[in-house]
């Protein structure tokens, strides 16, 4: 269980591998480049991986990178800044 991380959504939980050397440094690139592009124009906020966002159809997804408009983020009381974001 030690080569696994545990997801759980809703009742299912789901195994996730990690990811070879060639798709973490992909990541780490992405992620890079987004938080980047993101402190340069100061137009919105950047999110890792591990950032989860709950979709209109109450599911809960975690992409690799993501970034949401500055106005969107403002627009979010403290605690909906620490839970899923909507």
């Amino acid at each position: 269980m030690n080569n696994f991380l545990i997801y759980v959504i809703k009742i299912k939980t789901l195994n996730m591998s990690p990811t070879g050397g060639e798709t973490s440094n992909r990541n780490i690139e992405l992620s890079y480049q987004l938080q980047s592009w993101s402190r340069q124009n100061n137009l919105g906020k950047a999110f890792d991986s591990s950032g989860g966002f709950k979709l209109p159809n109450g599911a809960i997804r975690s992409p690799d990178v993501s970034w949401i408009k500055l106005e969107r983020w403002l627009s979010l009381t403290p605690e909906q800044r620490t839970k899923f974001l909507p």
